[in-house]
């Protein structure tokens, strides 16, 4: 009986290997030591194995494809480079320019063949400013001028020459009054001298007895 139960004890364990096993594998267990003793297993290659076994779970996780099936290799993200943006950006600037300095250049010259069709519109003096009346509103607006050298009619375009602060020159204003041909007090201002406030009360003043003859004429018709 106590021979039966010592084979029994026995057969739970490898028989006679772990007698032989090193002395640094005795406090293993039992299982691990006849792994290690039986396929030659280092415990670095074990972490190798278990290490490759977890990155092929990972993998699985990520990829639900079939085992064994050709995966595409993921594209890579274009990424436009830096100095591309910056020439992209250059040229978007250019364009812009190029487009505010197109709408200039048109709007200044409908701005200029608008002036031109202005001025040369018959002029048509009716009953109630002849163009000798006219060049006496500017000689009469012209009074009290300080500086005032010369004023001279031109059909309905009354200018002034005055003489500078120091005296060694002389600057001129024109008032353009032709509106497509007719006088309504509306004016165009082109001076010599854009700091000096006479060539405005000179205009203002014609502009305002322009305006009061105008306006009778119109009522007494």
């Amino acid at each position: 009986m106590k021979a039966a139960i010592e084979l029994r004890s026995d057969a739970r364990r490898p028989t006679d290997h772990l007698s032989t096993a090193n002395t640094s594998n005795i406090n293993l267990p039992w299982a691990r030591q006849a792994a290690i003793r039986y396929v030659r297993l280092t415990p670095s290659r074990l972490r190798v194995i278990v290490g490759s076994m977890a990155a092929m779970v990972r993998r699985a996780r990520h990829d639900p494809e079939e085992p064994g099936r050709p995966r595409c290799a993921p594209q890579p993200v274009a990424r436009q480079p830096i100095g591309r943006i910056v020439g992209l950006l250059e040229k978007l600037l250019w364009t812009g320019g190029a487009v505010l300095v197109a709408a200039a250049v048109s709007s200044s010259r409908r701005a200029a063949q608008e002036t031109r069709r202005r001025i040369n519109s018959p002029l048509c003096f009716d009953g109630s400013i002849t163009e000798q009346e006219f060049a006496d509103i500017a000689e009469t607006a012209a009074q009290g001028l300080p500086r005032l050298e010369k004023v001279h009619a031109d059909g309905m375009t009354a200018a002034i020459h005055v003489r500078s602060n120091s005296g060694l020159s002389t600057w001129v204003a024109r008032v353009d009054f032709n509106d497509y041909g007719h006088l309504t007090g509306t004016y165009w201002l082109d001076t010599d001298n854009t700091d000096s406030v006479i060539p405005e009360h000179f205009a203002k003043s014609m502009q305002a007895e322009i305006r009061s003859r105008v306006g009778l004429s119109r009522s007494g018709n």
